[in-house]
């Protein structure tokens, strides 16, 4: 009888290839296990690539999406947080200057007029806000601070001022250096872009445009109140204490009902906050949509797939098993 054998080499070979098939097939079993989809998925689609790329495209149109709407969601918090220090600092300096002003102390008077100094430095920083590098108040300008330092414009203020007198002069002064076209502010106190930011797209359908500046008129309005109280009490105009009392007691008032347009820019940010949240709903409705269909078109049965790892895995351990001992075979070994 005849006995038909495998040589060591071909024996080698052989068993190098079913090793690699089965540690193939066991990283193949493995993804699948973990993504939860098939590894063909051109077999799948019966060569349909058309579907396939239309699902990768909307999923990246997404992924983008997403990104605009993090970046909307965190320039108008931002925008919120700063417009809500604003309004309670002004809030706080207005009770101060009333206060100080029916006090009738030159102390006081003077105590009240630098704290409004230290506001508006405040006020200054706050609109001049950055969210992921880029200005919130600028406009288009988003590389660069929306206002100048607050001490150029209290110089370029102080300039305007000379030979003011009176407080009704100091006060029509102050008002037509922050709201005349073409007057000191617009050429040395807001030095953003008087463009607005390009709108935030957050889908196909719904873009966020947001165009708060700093030079908005209800904020020129806010730095008028607190300018005048800050330089209420200079003695290069001379003022006479009563007077100083009236420009204090006037910029108390004022900024109070100021606030309420600071208010109005809260709720327009507020609106488009909403807008984005809306979107952002959207989106992932859509994104939920596309995984199902991608999961019914490439699902792979976790059961299945379980079973079938267990299979390979169990495979490749004999076949471990069985090379391990060929490789310590020896002829006293054989023959024993």
């Amino acid at each position: 009888m005849s006995v038909t054998g495998i040589g060591d080499m071909a024996l080698h070979f052989m068993l190098g290839r079913q090793n690699s098939r089965l540690n193939e097939d066991l990283s193949t079993l493995t993804n699948m296990l973990v993504t939860g989809e098939v590894a063909d998925k051109a077999d799948t689609i019966t060569g349909d690539y058309l579907l396939l790329g239309d699902i990768e495209r909307s999923t990246r149109l997404l992924d983008a999406y997403d990104t605009s709407k993090t970046e909307a969601g965190l320039f108008l918090a931002t925008a919120q947080a700063a417009l809500g220090a604003i309004q309670n600092d002004a809030e706080a300096l207005a009770s101060n200057l009333m206060t100080a002003a029916q006090s009738g102390t030159g102390v006081g008077l003077n105590v009240a007029s630098q704290s409004a100094q230290d506001t508006f430095r405040t006020i200054v920083g706050n609109l001049n806000a950055s969210a992921a590098g880029r200005s919130v108040f600028a406009g288009s300008g988003a590389d660069r601070a929306a206002l100048a330092d607050a001490d150029a414009m209290f110089g370029a203020l102080a300039a305007a001022l000379t030979g003011q007198t009176t407080a009704t002069g100091v006060r029509a002064e102050i008002e037509a250096w922050f709201m005349d076209a073409g007057g000191g502010f617009e050429t040395v106190g807001y030095i953003g872009e008087t463009d607005p930011l390009a709108p935030f797209q957050l889908n196909r359908e719904t873009s966020a445009g947001y165009e708060l500046r700093a030079d908005r008129d209800e904020i020129r309005a806010v730095l008028i109140e607190v300018a005048t109280a800050a330089f209420a009490t200079d003695e290069a105009f001379g003022l006479s204490q009563s007077a100083q009392q009236s420009l204090l007691q006037d910029a108390g008032e004022g900024l109070l009902a100021r606030l309420d347009g600071v208010t109005e820019l809260r709720a327009e940010i507020g609106a488009l906050e909403e807008r984005v949240e809306l979107a952002g709903v959207r989106n992932a409705a859509t994104r939920a949509s596309l995984e199902l269909t991608r999961a019914d078109l490439f699902g792979a049965d976790p059961y299945d797939t379980a079973t079938r790892l267990e299979s390979t895995r169990t495979q490749l351990e004999m076949l471990y098993s069985v090379t391990s001992r060929l490789s310590n075979l020896t002829l006293a070994n054989y023959l024993g």
